[in-house]
């Protein structure tokens, strides 16, 4: 247990479809501000996209929109096992030229 103040509650867990405790997680990114604010939320969300995609969990759904603003580590991965671990996984973009780390070709 983390230890907390008056003020901030800090036992929140990324665990959200986690049967005992179900969450509802929404992360925003400033298009403006990528460069400070990206580093931070690709930790909390690979981490996320971890606690999420197991065996065993609540049917849970991750959505990304303007996904290629995010780095997610692993997501050909995710995309190939999230859906025997009963989590939807939806990628938000303008255009495939917009994705220029993957071989697009093949989708």
């Amino acid at each position: 247990m983390v230890k907390q103040s008056s003020y901030i509650k800090l036992d929140f867990t990324l665990d959200v479809n986690n049967p005992k405790e179900r969450k509802l997680v929404c992360m925003d990114n400033n298009p403006w501000k990528i460069q400070t604010y990206g580093a931070v939320l690709s930790l909390y969300v690979n981490r996320l996209v971890k606690l999420v995609n197991q065996k065993g969990k609540l049917k849970s759904s991750l959505i990304f929109d303007e996904f290629p603003t995010s780095y997610l580590n692993g997501t050909d991965s995710l995309i190939a096992t999230a859906r025997n671990n009963r989590v939807a996984t939806s990628l938000g973009i303008q255009g495939l030229s917009r994705i220029t780390h993957w071989d697009y070709k093949q989708l």
